[in-house]
């Protein structure tokens, strides 16, 4: 993993041209595009590019993209394939050096693209940069628990402990990556369904490493239509990716196995409380297997128990984990 790097000071000069463009992927998401877009137009400081992967909408949503295509956003369009083949398209049609990625039923606060650029200007070195996020919900805005201290900038110094304990750490519409190190390990994984980018950014972490900045920038909005939330009777892709590594026990991962195993559980427990939740018992069990098979004995007697909690003590215990405390 690259070590840390002190952050370049006020009067250092650039060697990177600093260019980031924004790639959305969009399915289906006509409710919401249009404020994803103004959200991206509303920027202080504006992306180079503005690219929007249509993956064979059926609602209307490419008619809402292009009416923006004036205000020089870029419309692909491809056959249905998923989230990760949009997400690849977009950043082969990118010439920028940064891509910096949005769902199309989220939000960007004005700050964002300066926060990054704020990140990458300190450690330009890195492969994955990341802003924190706010969710909204039934109109209430809820702030995830802190990876790090408000207003800390920094390299991320065990990104599986800290993606465990500070749910804010990274996710699809807070990351932005270096163009050339999303190619170099092959983009996004176009056969995963649930779990696709954290299998990027682990990726990029172990070849590149990665860099935060605790500042609020992204809104989640977790009523959105159309959450891959919804999808059921699948094990998240991260989830195996993380088992596959644990499996490598003393190998070149020895020194963050802990870490990574705290992330296999973490994901394992919450995955199948949510399924549970959606009434999928099937996918728990499964969950609960692929925890035996890769030895997470921890994860999989909790399981067992999360199986006969109450719903209602299980609603309440998912919302206090998504909160800071």
């Amino acid at each position: 993993m690259t070590q840390p790097m002190e952050p370049r000071t006020q009067g250092q000069s650039r060697t990177r041209s600093e260019t980031i463009a924004v790639v959305v992927p969009l399915y289906n998401k006509r409710p919401h595009i249009a404020d994803t877009i103004e959200s991206i137009l509303a920027q202080s400081v504006l992306p180079t590019e503005i690219i929007v992967v249509d993956d064979g909408s059926t609602d209307g949503s490419a008619e809402v993209v292009a009416r923006y295509e004036e205000h020089n956003v870029r419309l692909i369009s491809q056959k249905n394939a998923g989230v990760s083949a949009a997400r690849n398209l977009g950043v082969e049609s990118s010439t920028s050096e940064w891509i910096a990625f949005l769902d199309a039923d989220d939000l960007w606060l004005p700050n964002h693209i300066n926060v990054l650029r704020r990140v990458i200007h300190a450690y330009p070195e890195v492969g994955l940069v990341s802003t924190q996020y706010e969710i909204l919900q039934d109109g209430n805005r809820i702030r995830p628990r802190y990876a790090y201290s408000q207003g800390v900038v920094c390299v991320v110094d065990d990104f599986y402990r800290r993606f465990v304990t500070g749910n804010s750490l990274i996710n699809s519409s807070t990351a932005c990556a270096r163009r050339e190190a999303l190619r170099s390990i092959g983009g996004f994984p176009v056969n995963v369904q649930i779990g696709e980018d954290i299998i990027v950014w682990i990726k990029l972490v172990e070849q590149f490493g990665m860099a935060h900045i605790a500042e609020v920038s992204s809104v989640w909005l977790r009523d959105a239509v159309n959450r891959s939330t919804s999808i059921t009777s699948v094990i998240p892709g991260s989830l195996i990716f993380l088992g596959d590594m644990l499996k490598q026990g003393v190998g070149e991962h020895r020194g963050r196995w802990r870490s990574m195993a705290l992330m296999f559980d973490s994901i394992a427990c919450v995955t199948a409380a949510g399924r549970k939740l959606q009434g999928d018992m099937a996918t728990v069990h499964r969950i609960r297997r692929s925890c035996w098979h890769y030895g997470r004995v921890f994860a999989w007697i909790a399981i067992a128990l999360l199986a006969v909690v109450p719903l209602p003590v299980l609603r309440l215990a998912r919302r206090w984990r998504r909160t800071e405390n």
